[in-house]
């Protein structure tokens, strides 16, 4: 094979993985769009410059073990802190803000600390109470920014929360708030990326359900309603089988294994073996491989994919977002 032919190989293979990417990306940003227009909360953010490269100093937070996941963090949240003047119980300050949080729901996130400086949320506080309480507001999700209006909103009902209690409050800047969720926004938009193998039979056939539903256990996954899916120890989702509609009887048309990257941790050897399990299938129902536009995947193409999983990886990790971490559970629910 002369140098040309090897170069043209390569450079189909890019594409390939070029297009699996693109409409990964392009189905995310779709709905992230939708989302946007239905579920924000609030007006559109304003016009704003471009967030600058300095970066202020993170407030540590120590957590008492469990709790880490569930607490406020700079890196996703817009921060109040209010100052008691005698310290109350968790209970208490929960209970005052039953309104806050029917408000803002699963956004809002809220932590007292001990006298030590320790940090547990708000319902999960020992006896005694707590000198001071942490308010975030998540800024985003795949729904979209939270909006400038619904941010002037939170920060004044945690402001009429804190003059009820005769607290203090230290409330992170605003506009800088507003340009991190911007810039975190952007970053979802290049990140959010869900990877996607097709098993397809040979033409006119279909795949016995009996025998996909023996491979996938065989694989170490488990049914979960119509799809079979592999999880961790702990219960987190790493890939997902979905046979796709039947043509008849039980005969599924077609199989998909699905990988969300940004929620998986260490998603390159997640992905290398959710293509093992697809050759694997592909073998034993006497099945190939293709994209989402029916283009076979081959070794070069499947490596392509594989190198913008680290990619992303990396893009992520030097924002402090760890794939499958909490912050990435919670960034990209």
């Amino acid at each position: 094979m002369t140098e040309l032919q090897l170069g043209l190989l390569a450079i189909g293979a890019l594409l390939v993985a070029g297009v699996l990417v693109y409409n990964g990306a392009q189905e995310r940003g779709a709905r992230r769009r939708l989302g946007r227009e239905f579920q924000r909360r609030g007006d559109p953010l304003l016009d704003v410059p471009a967030p600058s490269a300095a970066r202020t100093e993170r407030r540590t937070t120590q957590a008492v073990d469990g709790d880490a996941d569930n607490l406020p963090d700079e890196t996703l949240d817009y921060l109040i802190e209010i100052h008691l003047a005698k310290p109350a119980p968790g209970k208490l300050l929960l209970d005052r803000m039953a309104s806050i949080q029917r408000r803002f729901a699963s956004g809002l996130r809220a932590a007292g600390a001990d006298a030590q400086g320790v940090w547990r949320r708000l319902d999960a506080q020992p006896g005694g109470g707590v000198p001071r309480a942490r308010f975030g507001l998540q800024l985003v999700s795949r729904a979209g920014v939270a909006g400038e209006a619904e941010l002037i909103e939170f920060r004044s009902e945690i402001e009429n929360l804190a003059a009820d209690l005769g607290a203090t409050v230290d409330a992170a800047d605003l506009r800088a708030a507003i340009e991190r969720a911007q810039s975190l926004d952007r970053l979802c938009e290049d990140a959010d990326i869900q990877i996607a193998l097709h098993v397809n039979p040979a033409a006119g056939a279909g795949f016995d359900a009996d025998v996909v539903a023996a491979e996938a256990a065989g694989a170490g996954m488990a049914a979960a309603g119509a799809r079979y899916e592999l999880r961790d120890g702990e219960g987190r989702l790493l890939f997902a089988l979905e046979p796709s509609t039947q043509t008849s009887g039980a005969q599924p048309a077609s199989l998909t294994l699905l990988l969300d990257v940004p929620r998986v941790a260490d998603a390159r050897r997640v992905y290398e073996s959710m293509v093992r399990t697809a050759r694997q299938l592909s073998t034993a129902l006497g099945g190939s491989l293709a994209d989402d536009n029916g283009a076979p995947l081959d070794e070069r193409a499947l490596a392509a994919i594989g190198a913008e999983i680290e990619r992303i990886a990396a893009m992520l990790g030097e924002r402090g977002i760890a794939t499958g971490g909490p912050l990435a559970r919670r960034l990209f629910a």
